[in-house]
């Protein structure tokens, strides 16, 4: 952290007296476009907060916040030519050595690869414990933060999760209850829902080190005439955008508040016929016995929002199809328009396995398209903008 607007004493680097700064608009988007122009790769989630010495004057003290990036390193670059890899000592800053630059794009490399495998160990978690309970079409989202945070779990802990899930509304634009049981496994919470013929329709399960990952078990729709030949069933892409924008707000609420992550996080979506298929990846025979029983799925929407019927939004059809994207846990958290445009990137980069661009119900802008959700999420839409004043757009 800089903090900008106070003299220290050249001896002891200590604060000696205030001497306000300019804090308007325009200095503080000049200070960020030069951190973006002169940084390579450009850290995520600088803040700067400003504390004006007069509520009425334009002069104060600026704090300038850069969390611990999993880039670094970080390379300066002066008059678009290469400085150097900085980094603070102290109170002063030194310049990386030869050998720590190597080391330090060693770590940031090993740490890429750990996400990787993290983001597999909780989502293979969720399918786990599916697979147990039920078969069936399963959707998951995962968030594994890059620098992830560190959870006590205790008996105390556990009761304020129970509590908090117990009055939690994680659905977007609805208000009845979710979670309404709690379990504790390894380093974990797991946190399920009462659902149809006994089956649990949610599963969280909430880690120590701010990861997490949701399973939402839902129902094939069914199509009538085919436009892309024949009948078919798959996924009701309401329910699939409803369920990622609900997920990432709520894994990310248990990374910043819960767990104490910030910065960056990797996320990931799922969208898997049978949860038993997507375990038996290896062994191949037994896969592809039951993929030829039919065992596919497309995207499907309804026709209008008065009868249940559907039909298949893009031409091709998958069994298993993933989405990855990135965004700041800070803003997911939020609930407003970043979650929205997160939500959107990440959908779009699932539905291109299909053969479709991307959703028609949220813009990669923070806005949410309420004409484009039909059937019973026509008024989750509705709510979910009223309730965040998100930007609604036709």
């Amino acid at each position: 952290m800089l903090v900008l607007g106070m003299d220290e004493d050249r001896r002891t680097r200590l604060p000696t007296r205030v001497r306000p700064v300019d804090v308007t608009d325009h200095s503080l988007t000049k200070i960020t476009a030069t951190a973006t122009r002169n940084i390579l790769p450009v850290p995520a989630g600088i803040a700067l907060l400003e504390k004006k010495v007069d509520p009425a004057d334009h002069e104060g003290i600026l704090l300038i916040v850069v969390a611990p990036s999993p880039g670094a390193p970080h390379q300066i670059l002066a008059s678009g030519e290469p400085a150097g890899y900085p980094r603070r000592h102290g109170t002063t800053t030194v310049q990386l050595k030869e050998h720590e630059i190597d080391t330090a794009y060693r770590r940031r490399h090993a740490a890429q690869a750990d996400r990787a495998a993290r983001l597999d160990q909780v989502e293979s978690d969720v399918f786990r414990a599916r697979a147990r309970s039920s078969s069936g079409p399963l959707i998951t989202v995962s968030l594994v933060p890059d620098l992830p945070g560190n959870l006590t779990l205790d008996q105390q802990t556990v009761e304020r999760l129970r509590r908090s899930a117990a009055d939690d509304r994680p659905l977007v634009g609805r208000q009845h209850l979710v979670f309404r049981h709690t379990a504790v496994g390894h380093r974990r919470v797991v946190h399920t829902s009462d659902g149809p013929r006994g089956r649990n329709e949610f599963h969280a399960e909430l880690h120590t080190d701010g990861s997490g990952s949701w399973g939402r078990w839902v129902n094939r729709v069914s199509t009538r005439a085919h436009p892309y030949g024949g009948t078919d069933s798959g996924f009701d892409l309401d329910t699939l955008v409803h369920t990622v924008a609900s997920a990432l707000g709520h894994l990310a609420r248990h990374a910043a508040f819960t767990a104490g992550c910030s910065g960056t996080a990797a996320l990931r979506v799922q969208a898997c016929v049978d949860a038993h298929l997507y375990l038996e990846q290896d062994q191949w025979p037994a896969v592809d016995k039951r993929l030829a029983e039919g065992n596919w799925a497309y995207l499907m929407q309804r026709l209008s929002a008065g009868k249940p019927e559907y039909e298949a939004v893009a031409p091709e059809r998958r069994w298993l199809a993933t989405g990855e994207s990135r965004a700041l846990i800070d803003d997911l958290a939020d609930g407003r328009g970043p979650l929205v445009s997160a939500a959107a990137e990440l959908l779009g980069d699932l539905v291109q396995n299909y053969g479709m661009v991307e959703v028609p119900h949220l813009t990669r802008d923070g806005a949410v398209r309420p004409a484009a959700w039909l059937g019973n999420e026509t008024a989750t839409a509705a709510n979910w903008v009223l309730q965040h004043r998100l930007d609604a757009v036709d």
